[in-house]
This record gives C-alpha cells, structure tokens and sequence, in this order.
C-alpha cells in the first residue's frame, strides 16, 4: 500500500508539469558522442561534445537562453599513420518548443545557433612535424529531443542533432608562417543525452491531452 501511495503521489507531483508556464527557468546539460570508421583507409574518428545552457520560459513551453559547449575530435588514419586533434569551443542562443504527450514524458523541437572557435593539430604518427589549425566560424545544431520527468523539476533527456559547422582555417607549422585557407563546411548527426532542472516562478495547472 506504501509503495502504491508513494506511486501515486509522484505521478501527480509529475502531473504538474504537464505544461511550463511562462517565466520558469531551467538549467541542464548535454553529453553527445560519435564515432565514426572508415575501413578502406582505416580511419577512426571519434567526438564528443558537452553543452550547459540556463533557459528562460517566455511563453508556455517556450524557453530561450545561452549555452556554452565543448567539443573533441581525434582522428586517426593508419593508412598514412596521420593524427587529428581537435578542441572547439561554442557560445550562442538555444530555443526549444515543447510538446506534451503524457504527463511524464514531453517532445520538444530545438535548435542553437553558436560562435564557433578550434584549435587543431595534425600530424604523423611516426615523426613530431606537426600542423596548427586555427579555425574561427559558425556552429548549428537542430533536432527533436524527449524529456522523461523523474520527478517535478528533475528530467533526463535524448535527443539526436543534425550538426553544422562553417569554419575558416589558419594555418602554422612548426617551421613556417601562418596560413590563411578556403573556408569550409562539415555536417553530421550526433546523439545527445541530458539531465535537466526546471525552477518554477509558480506551480503550473496540470494539462489535460486531448
């Protein structure tokens, strides 16, 4: 009967929040990994990205706010024993919409728009020549995502992201000048999945779904 009630009270706890009101603030983070593998030429790359955000309701199921990120990537080809490292850093605006579908678990649509800078060094495996990739451009990220309530301000997230970068390079090596090249464009998918945090202005009106 404990165990019952203690279901109970949690579902409708969970219930409230059904639907954010305007003026709740969130705040979580995302971890997402790819790796990739390319057997003619044995190549293996690998990233990883993480992004905390603070998120602010201005409307119902509407939130707006910065986020941070960092990234990595090692790439590595044993084909021509070549070497990849990549650190990138991010900062700019995310805006996520929310959709309810029960009231434990909500849908939502969103996407960020970031300032991009990397930092990359390529080399060889078998020797220390090496080059610099200094890289200043733009980062996008847009994707549907689900929430699941583990309780009224506590949520765990997956969301799966189609990614862009526009990067323009410059180039050093480690006896020569700095290089400017053609700027580029990369696009992938990567899986994310987060803990997020809702604080509430006031306590919300359960929804009922139609």
């Amino acid at each position: 009967m404990r165990i019952c009630l203690t279901t109970l009270g949690l579902f409708l706890a969970v219930s409230l929040m059904a639907q954010i009101d305007r003026g709740t603030i969130s705040t979580g983070g995302s971890l997402g990994m790819r790796f990739n593998s390319v057997q003619s030429t044995k190549e293996r790359v690998f990233t990883a990205d993480i992004f905390p955000d603070v998120s602010f309701f201005i409307a119902k199921n509407s939130s707006l706010g910065p986020n941070i990120g960092y990234g990595i990537t090692s790439n590595v080809v044993k084909q021509n024993n070549s070497k990849t490292l990549t650190h990138r850093f991010f900062i700019g605006p995310m805006f996520r919409h929310y959709f309810t579908i029960s009231p434990l678990f909500l849908l939502f649509t969103g996407a960020s728009v970031n300032f991009a800078y990397a930092k990359t060094r390529f080399g060889n495996t078998t020797n220390t020549n090496y080059n610099d990739y200094n890289s200043w451009g733009v980062n996008w990220r847009i994707g549907p995502g689900f929430t699941a309530f583990l309780s009224q301000s506590a949520a765990i997230e997956f969301s799966p992201n189609y990614i862009g970068y526009y990067e323009k390079r410059n180039i050093s090596n480690s006896s020569g000048p700095i290089t400017p090249t053609t700027p580029e464009t990369i696009h992938g998918f990567i899986i994310n999945l987060g803990f997020r945090l809702f604080f509430l202005k006031k306590t919300p009106q359960a929804t009922t779904i139609p």
